[in-house]
């Protein structure tokens, strides 16, 4: 099959480009701009020199300016955008809860391209549950309330089932990253880790170590992975040997996304109002930004070093 074929080369490609990442020049040191949005704030992507926000409530996706100024609000007639992820350089997927699927939008016209209906909904927690690639990203893999992994042709009007990787062990997806030569591993909300071969949809491998469901996954190199979980650690993972090799901390919240910098720097938000970065080699964290006041739910990282934080204290914060 052409797909399975031009995954496996996705698949190296991705972990190229991770290898590719340098470490922070500088630590930040404060919050430069605090974004007032008038509503809880469930994720915030930076994109060229705007914030994209998703809030539960307006039925609709915001762009602000660095400076807090919103340039556009993009009706998506959906309640509860939880979740987002870039489609190329000028389109924004976002998952709703009702109705439950897709829409994706072009973010600089504000004119929506596809609306996608499923029978469930993305899975909550953090905000690694999408997952967009294909040489202009029109395959989505999300996780599914259903306990399905399931990935989508976007560039088909309401979209089109391709593939679907089921858990039948009762537990939903959580969260879903590509490995090297053609593989997915996926978090569960039973704390399990699965290894799953995209060509035949088979489970490969079970992994064990979190206490609780595991919010999200990210790859620092073609064998080490690190993940957060709702248990409050951050753990690393040697996915040759699939073992978990270390646990790096058992934090005050639990952990809701990681923005891996480079193999060695990684950012994580959690539970406990903080963002901090952590030095991954030394098992420390070397910084720790304080100033929301609730939940912080999503970190990005612009090009030009720029760190996005979103809270549920209704608040976007710029760090530098």
């Amino acid at each position: 099959m052409e797909l399975d074929i031009e995954f496996h080369k996705l698949s190296l490609d991705y972990v190229e480009s991770v290898n590719k990442r340098l470490p922070p020049d500088t630590i930040p040191k404060d919050c430069k701009q605090i974004i007032q949005c008038g509503d809880i704030v469930y994720c915030a992507l930076v994109v060229e020199e705007y914030v994209v926000a998703a809030h539960p409530h307006t039925r609709s996706i915001q762009v602000y300016s660095r400076t807090g100024q919103i340039m556009r609000s993009i009706d998506v007639d959906a309640e509860e955008v939880w979740e987002m992820v870039r489609v190329g350089s000028d389109k924004i997927l976002c998952a709703s809860a009702e109705p439950k699927g897709f829409v994706v939008v072009d973010w600089k016209t504000g004119v929506v391209l596809n609306k996608i209906s499923h029978t469930s909904s993305v899975t909550v927690g953090g905000h690694n549950t999408l997952l967009c690639f294909g040489p202009s990203m029109q395959y989505l893999a999300a996780c599914m309330f259903d306990g399905t992994l399931t990935v989508w042709d976007i560039s088909v009007q309401g979209g089109k089932i391709i593939k679907q990787f089921k858990n039948d062990e009762g537990h939903w997806t959580t969260c879903v990253e590509v490995l090297p030569n053609g593989k997915l591993i996926t978090g569960n909300s039973n704390g399990e880790l699965h290894i799953w071969d995209f060509k035949s949809c088979s489970m490969e491998a079970t992994l064990h170590g979190h206490k609780g469901p595991i919010n999200c996954a990210r790859l620092l190199s073609s064998n080490l992975l690190v993940t957060g979980g709702f248990d409050r650690s951050i753990q690393l993972w040697d996915i040759n040997n699939k073992s978990r090799t270390r646990v790096v901390c058992t934090g005050s919240g639990s952990i809701r996304q990681i923005y891996a910098v480079s193999t060695n720097y990684i950012y994580s938000v959690s539970t406990d109002n903080t963002l901090r970065l952590w030095e991954l080699s030394q098992n420390q964290c070397v910084k720790t930004l304080k100033g929301h006041s609730l939940d912080v739910v999503s970190v990005d990282v612009s090009k030009d070093g720029i760190i996005v934080s979103a809270s549920k204290d209704k608040t976007i914060r710029l760090w530098m």
